[in-house]
């Protein structure tokens, strides 16, 4: 009897042995996404460790992958065209890898992109959009500038961008973040899901609502004032919503851009207006990131204004702001204001700002000079029409009015 329990405590231990205490690991990142040693066709994979672990191809091992099993006789992929500009083919028979050598002044994996002065892009290749403007072309599961960040979230019809440390999808036109970009915000809908007895009620009004909206589509595309006027006067007070600003500029820090803002829009719209807006240089957080001043400054406005230029276009962070301004139109919690300030080339608009200035009129900076001027007021008017309708706003106005009353009678 004792022998017999003895066995089964060997045993009860053995299988216990057998398995270990933390089998998986719960790892707080993808070191992967940072590193991947593995060579030759190796997939990089966390190991319980949490450390990057290569799985090898059948004809390679190693630790990374590194060694082929059987050595084979390789085929040189080098011909006249495989490098573009020039460019020098070399082969490595033994590891069977073909590399470019580019001449001064173009990059790539087959020297096809002309490399810019004085900007490097860590995981990309530059770009050049004319003589004087370039930008960087990201590797897929980087973003940033300088192709710096690793963003690795497939998002199908979006851009991946981090926030507070989490991956999240910009989604173009209607497309659902939490889906990755795959499914639309406004689900089909088929005429098998209504009642047939209730069709005959709905098609008169329908066809009044259809007819309707398009007078109102066609009316506020061209944006007459009195059109403004009128939609102003039946708006809803937008005092106490909770938010903190009534807008957002966003602008690309630029000479001409920075300068306008800073000395005509700014003063204008807050000091002559009584608009409390937000702006980089005096309400940004310092020491908070630049990501996350960007999504609470969205967020806490009613409206956000997009300065577009050719340099706003090509920016990263501006490129974020009217990213999450869009999400935030889609959520109906905020609305977008475009301002044209210098001519701007479509083919340098990505989807989701085309998409913005498709679906939203946009208004036009006139310029400064004489001619202008009737133009400049029209502008204007425009821009305070498009803004927050506030009551204390018009309760101010109406005690100016009564005062220019009491000292015309004087």
């Amino acid at each position: 009897m004792e022998m017999s329990t003895a066995k089964l405590l060997i045993f009860s231990l053995s299988f216990i042995a057998c398995f270990p205490v933390n089998e998986t690991a719960i790892c707080t990142y993808n070191v992967c996404s940072f590193h991947d040693p593995c060579k030759n066709g190796g997939t990089c994979k966390p190991n319980s460790e949490c450390k990057a672990a290569c799985i090898c191809p059948p004809e390679v091992d190693g630790k990374h992958c590194q060694h082929r099993k059987s050595p084979k006789r390789c085929t040189n992929e080098c011909t006249p065209d495989t490098c573009h500009n020039h460019g020098n083919c070399t082969f490595d028979t033994e590891s069977c890898n073909m590399e470019c050598k580019c001449e001064s002044g173009y990059t790539g994996k087959k020297c096809n992109h002309e490399m810019c002065d004085a900007m490097v892009c860590v995981h990309g290749s530059c770009k050049k959009i004319n003589n004087v403007r370039s930008k960087c072309q990201c590797d897929d599961g980087w973003i940033g500038e300088t192709c710096n960040i690793g963003c690795t979230r497939n998002c199908l019809h979006g851009e991946c961008f981090l926030h507070r440390g989490e991956e999240i999808c910009a989604c173009e036109g209607h497309y659902k973040p939490d889906s990755n970009c795959t499914e639309e915000e406004i689900p089909p809908t088929t005429v098998e899901e209504w009642d047939k007895r209730y069709l005959g009620f709905l098609a008169i009004p329908l066809l009044l609502s259809f007819v309707l909206a398009v007078s109102v589509y066609v009316m506020w595309r061209y944006r007459f004032t009195f059109i403004l006027k009128i939609i102003y006067t039946f708006q809803n007070y937008e005092d106490h919503d909770g938010k903190e600003y009534d807008a957002f500029i966003s602008f690309r820090s630029a000479t001409s851009d920075e300068y306008w803002v800073f000395n005509t829009l700014f003063p204008t719209l807050e000091n002559e207006m009584g608009f409390k807006l937000c702006v980089h240089f005096r309400d940004f957080l310092v020491g908070e990131t630049i990501c996350n001043n960007i999504i609470n400054a969205v967020e806490k406005s009613r409206r956000t204004i997009l300065i577009l230029s050719p340099d706003y276009v090509i920016s990263e962070w501006t490129r974020m702001e009217y990213q999450v301004a869009h999400q935030e139109m889609l959520k109906k919690r905020q609305k977008i204001i475009p301002i044209i300030f210098r001519d701007i080339s479509i083919q340098e608009l990505d989807k989701n700002l085309s998409y913005i200035l498709k679906s939203i009129t946009y208004l036009e900076w006139p310029g400064t000079s004489e001619q202008d001027s009737p133009k400049l007021s029209k502008f204007w008017e425009k821009l305070r029409l498009t803004m927050p309708k506030k009551r204390e706003m018009l309760i101010e106005d109406d005690k100016n009015t009564q005062k220019d009353r009491a000292t015309t009678v004087v």
